[in-house]
């Protein structure tokens, strides 16, 4: 049986991931000015990480890894992005409290990332072996900075994860909330696109899932409901009913 194959290699696409990212960052953080959040600012400070890491994406595979790009790459895409994100959640659904152990916790564990990441040594060898669109294995970082990605990573997750479910069971804002676990789902689902026959169509799911993501926050905006009339943090516009 024929399958299809798509090939795609410019590095057009990890540079098209990242100017749609940066732009809804630059929204996103438009609207911080505007009515300032807890909330909206580590959100859009996630998007311009995730904006940062397809731009390394891009030189990376325009004129090949070294392992400064790489550094950038892994620290910002594979550290920060996701565990800054989910803060955002944090600030957005739990008690500021909470909110604020974690945000110390987490931003231990960003500094930790970092001086792993710069520290440890690059594999020059898997660097050069990364061909076309597709970035060096992960493995190329030695040393111990994958554990500090992985803490990250679940720890992000679980935020944005866990917040959006829960709002969504109290229907609390559903459309928004939905709209983030959606953009959750095609972050984790983009690798496998490469099934098609091109890592190229990663970026597509990439691109995807930063606009969900957005879109999600934006809905989520505490400040729409609140002119919306709705309770700050998580309940969404109801109508008030006469006085009887």
């Amino acid at each position: 049986m024929y399958r299809a194959t798509v090939h795609v290699t410019s590095p057009m696409l990890p540079a098209l991931t990242g100017l749609v990212a940066a732009g809804l960052a630059a929204r996103i953080g438009g609207s911080t000015v505007r009515r300032v959040t807890a909330a909206k600012p580590f959100w859009a400070v996630g998007l311009l990480l995730y904006a940062i890491a397809a731009a390394a994406e891009a030189y990376g595979a325009a004129t090949g890894w070294s392992a400064p790009g790489f550094r950038v790459y892994y620290l910002v895409g594979g550290c920060l992005c996701v565990a800054v994100l989910g803060l955002g959640s944090a600030f957005h659904s739990l008690p500021r409290s909470v909110a604020l152990v974690l945000s110390g916790a987490i931003g231990a564990a960003c500094i930790g990332a970092t001086v792993g990441v710069l520290l440890e040594p690059v594999d020059a060898g898997l660097l050069h072996a990364a061909r076309g669109l597709q970035p060096p294995v992960n493995n190329a970082l030695g040393g111990h900075a994958f554990l500090w990605a992985i803490v990250l990573n679940v720890l992000g997750t679980a935020l944005l994860v866990g917040a959006s479910v829960t709002a969504i069971v109290r229907r609390r804002n559903v459309r928004g909330n939905v709209l983030i676990l959606l953009g959750v789902a095609a972050v984790a689902g983009s690798g496998s696109l490469t099934r098609v026959g091109s890592y190229g169509l990663v970026f597509v799911g990439q691109i995807v899932a930063a606009a969900l993501l957005a879109a999600g926050f934006e809905v989520s905006s505490p400040g729409r409901r609140r002119r919306a009339g709705g309770m700050l943090g998580l309940s969404e516009a109801t109508p008030r009913q006469p006085a009887s």
